[in-house]
């Protein structure tokens, strides 16, 4: 499964992290490397968070947790309050343009944030 339709699925009922609780971010990379989903584990229902990681396995992408890498990010697109999963977002990576992604990000009714 692309990234993408993995951050479509966060839309499923994520909470807004509370401050402090990075430390509980996990991520899905895709196969190609292009995209990476985050989402908060401490926020997300545990029913929730076993249909992401499952997916991103079946999808031969790599799960992992911590947020995604920020070395060679092109930029992020992130869930505005109220709308989609708050505190979840993607980031994309080369060969991903920047105009590419803010497709993507504008197509998900998502915010953009350069880097």
């Amino acid at each position: 499964m692309h990234p993408i339709a993995l951050f479509g699925l966060l839309g499923l009922a994520l909470a807004a992290p509370a401050p402090g609780e990075n430390h509980y971010l996990t991520h899905c990379t895709s196969k190609t490397g292009d995209s990476c989903v985050e989402w908060n584990a401490a926020r997300t229902p545990p029913d929730v968070h076993k249909k992401l990681t499952e997916a991103c396995k079946f999808g031969r992408s790599k799960f992992e947790m911590g947020g995604c890498p920020t070395e060679k990010r092109v930029g992020n697109c992130a869930y505005q309050e109220g709308a989609g999963a708050p505190g979840a977002k993607m980031s994309f990576y080369p060969p991903t343009t920047e105009a590419q992604a803010k497709q993507l990000c504008a197509a998900e009714k998502s915010v953009w944030t350069p880097r």
